[in-house]
């Protein structure tokens, strides 16, 4: 229905699809799947399997017809590609360590990660950024999306050596921060590979894109 009015006026975007790990904790529950990563971890990594058994089918499918449309691959990232892209996520990794995220997360995220000619991997706080070293090795990954959050989480300046290592591995890093970090951080960080998410009124959007322009 969206394709059928949006010829010249918006892109249309995927759904979201998160498949494998985040599906699964969906269907177990975030405290049966900790308990089944102990108790039953054969029968999770069959669970993870058959989660993520029909995912590229379904990507292909709506990937088919948005093409087919002359639209662009698009997520509610709204970083459009006229190759296939995703976000990569793993929210559930903040309930458990890194070894079992290398053991049972990383496999399937890096299947879907394969699926795609770009990919960025959403962390979404210091509880999946545990997790960074194994994330960079992922295929096709274009950049990180690094999510601070709030209180004891701001202000950005404490993250300035993980951004710094994801550059490092030669990945972009989409940071959110606050207007009156800018300057700042500008002065702190190295602007290649760098994309600002700022949440700001429209009418100090010209101030910003200003400062930004120094840059």
């Amino acid at each position: 229905m969206a394709l059928a009015v949006a010829d010249g006026k918006f892109m249309v975007g995927y759904t979201d699809m998160y498949a494998g790990i985040d599906c699964t904790a969906q269907l177990r529950g975030a405290e049966q799947m900790c308990l089944d990563l102990i108790m039953d971890p054969d029968g999770l990594k069959r669970l993870i399997h058959a989660a993520f058994s029909e995912y590229a089918e379904v990507y292909s499918r709506f990937d088919a017809t948005l093409k087919s449309h002359n639209q662009l691959s698009v997520t509610w990232m709204n970083l459009p590609s006229f190759e296939t892209f995703n976000v990569l996520a793993c929210d559930f990794s903040v309930n458990i360590s890194p070894d079992h995220f290398d053991e049972f997360c990383l496999p399937v995220i890096r299947r879907e990660a394969e699926c795609y000619v770009h990919n960025v991997f959403h962390v979404d706080g210091k509880g999946v950024a545990k997790n960074i070293d194994s994330i960079l090795t992922l295929p096709n990954l274009a950049a990180i999306q690094w999510v601070q959050g709030y209180g004891i989480d701001q202000p950005i300046f404490q993250w300035v050596p993980l951004i710094e290592k994801i550059q490092q591995a030669g990945k972009s890093v989409i940071v959110d921060l606050l207007p009156d970090e800018l300057d700042a951080f500008m002065k702190r960080v190295d602007p290649t590979g760098i994309m600002l998410w700022i949440n700001a009124e429209p009418e100090h959007q010209a101030e910003i894109l200003r400062i930004v322009n120094r840059w």
